[in-house]
């Protein structure tokens, strides 16, 4: 019999706890953080300990997803990104359109899908969540190469997915699927994200610049990361590329320009502190949403919605990619390894689906088949990727 519901403070509180324990214990299981909170969070939905409505598309968007895309953006080095940059462009615009287009076809094709609902589904899974790669990164010491192409391409694949995502969703309500108009509005809304998180970030900037409390220079780098992103919303751009944008400019011209030396430390705990705090409730609350029941009934769209998921990830990594490597070197054919089952998903598409779930005309089994498929990938990827990148990366420090 389920519990009674319990006000969010102590839900968040229990979330918290759990997420605690679960990173206590994670080591003794062997698999990356985030599987064992997708488990527990799919635990406490068996035990019916949450709420119903402890999911909603705020909280994911507005209160949980800025500090994921900042900590990361504000943390990548510009320096790190020079032979890897022209890679990462490629891979997190084409790459994201190809993936979207291979992931959209086969689900029509198979699952017999509207190829408005194919789209939005292939658009929304094509954005990758590096979180798990990283962490194995940071236990094996890597080329910095590799961490910076595998962090840079998710960076801006989570931009270039919202913005599809956004395009799309806008181009079916109309009812006029215009080429030239679709991509004329793909382009205004990213560039002019990256045009707005770049400015609050040289803002952010200056104005630290004339500080000297680190506990303010902490709150400003706050009033950045939201701030770009509620600017980017409130006037029709991408706040996804906007936190990134200004994550970028203060993590790196404003580190140099203005920062103080104790700024610099504070900053960096706080945004690792709160980029986990962060994580750690989206899994914990994507275990919660997807019922077994659920997944049990939309088994066989999940299996060929998780397998038309690597198929458009395996055709950007091993596809485009192989053409990326003849014109820069960039990235071998380990590090295409990596790209393509290091690229999980997350986050971003759990976001996406449940704030599509408010749009009107987007069936409801949209959402449900885009968390099942990102659970059971997480799962399955999830417990297999750590044998999987000791492999590709043993012996290949240097990568390329």
């Amino acid at each position: 019999m389920p519990f009674l519901p319990i006000p969010a403070i102590e839900t968040l509180t229990l979330l918290l706890l759990l997420a605690s324990l679960v990173a206590a214990w994670i080591g003794y299981l062997r698999i990356p953080y985030t599987v064992g909170l997708v488990l527990a969070g799919i635990a406490l939905d068996i035990l019916g300990v949450l709420p119903p409505t402890t999911l909603t598309p705020d909280l994911f968007l507005w209160v949980l997803l800025p500090p994921l895309l900042f900590e990361a953006a504000f943390i990548l080095r510009w320096d790190h990104l020079g032979s890897v940059g022209p890679t990462i462009a490629v891979l997190a615009t084409l790459g994201v359109l190809l993936s979207a287009l291979v992931t959209s076809a086969i689900v029509a094709l198979v699952l017999g899908l509207p190829w408005s609902t194919a789209a939005l589904f292939g658009a929304t899974v094509a954005a990758t969540d590096p979180v798990a790669v990283v962490a194995f990164f940071r236990r094996s010491g890597v080329d910095p190469k590799l961490r910076a192409l595998i962090e840079g391409e998710s960076l801006l694949n989570d931009g270039t997915s919202v913005v599809l995502v956004s395009v799309l969703t806008a181009t079916f309500a109309s009812g006029n699927p215009g080429v030239l108009s679709a991509i004329q509005e793909f382009l205004v809304i990213a560039f002019g994200g990256l045009i707005v998180g770049s400015a609050v970030g040289v803002a952010g900037s200056l104005l630290q610049r004339g500080l000297t409390d680190h506990l303010a220079e902490s709150m400003l780098s706050l009033v950045v990361a939201y701030g770009s992103f509620l600017i980017a919303q409130r006037i029709g751009v991408s706040g996804v590329l906007a936190v990134v944008a200004a994550g970028s400019v203060l993590g790196n011209f404003g580190r140099r320009f203005g920062m103080s030396n104790r700024a610099r430390e504070e900053i960096d705990g706080l945004w690792e502190f709160l980029a986990f705090v962060a994580n750690s409730l989206v899994f914990l609350l994507l275990g919660v949403a997807v019922h077994p029941s659920a997944i049990r009934i939309l088994l066989p769209a999940t299996v060929v919605g998780v397998a038309a998921m690597l198929a458009g990830r395996a055709t950007v990594s091993y596809g485009l990619g192989s053409l990326v490597a003849v014109l820069w070197k960039i990235p071998s054919l380990r590090w295409r390894h990596v790209l393509f089952w290091g690229g999980l998903r997350g986050a971003l598409p759990v976001v996406i689906a449940i704030g599509l779930s408010s749009e009107p005309g987007i069936p409801p089994m949209l959402q449900s088949l885009v968390l099942s498929v990102v659970v059971v990938s997480l799962l399955i990827q999830g417990v297999t990727l750590e044998p999987l990148l000791r492999r590709a990366v043993a012996n290949d420090s240097a990568g390329a």
